[in-house]
């Protein structure tokens, strides 16, 4: 999200919350393109768009997934530490009220 890097917390909200407004009418919308999309890629011989876009790779779809979900599970821990540092360090500069944390 670096296009809101230097806004303050009162821009950052308003920016959630301006999404969160305009955002409910293009539902249907994204559906109907997931489901057109799921729809091409099965045509096309893949189990859904997902394995259509992991089928690019030197492995198989089911196994680009399953080495992602390795290699993540590799780097959480760390993201998680790094992210808090982040968040800390950010709150405290900033004098944040409005940041919040948490345990994803």
């Amino acid at each position: 999200m670096d296009d809101t890097i230097g806004l303050h917390p009162a821009e950052l909200l308003d920016v959630w919350n301006g999404w969160h407004t305009i955002s409910p009418p293009m539902r249907k919308d994204y559906e109907r393109f997931v489901a057109l999309s799921n729809k091409g890629a099965k045509e096309l011989g893949f189990k859904d768009t997902g394995a259509m876009w992991r089928s690019g790779y030197d492995m198989p779809p089911d196994d680009f997934s399953k080495e992602l979900d390795r290699l993540w599970e590799q780097v959480k821990p760390l993201t998680k530490r790094e992210y808090r540092i982040a968040a800390r360090k950010y709150d405290f500069y900033r004098n944040c009220d409005v940041l919040v944390i948490t345990n994803r």
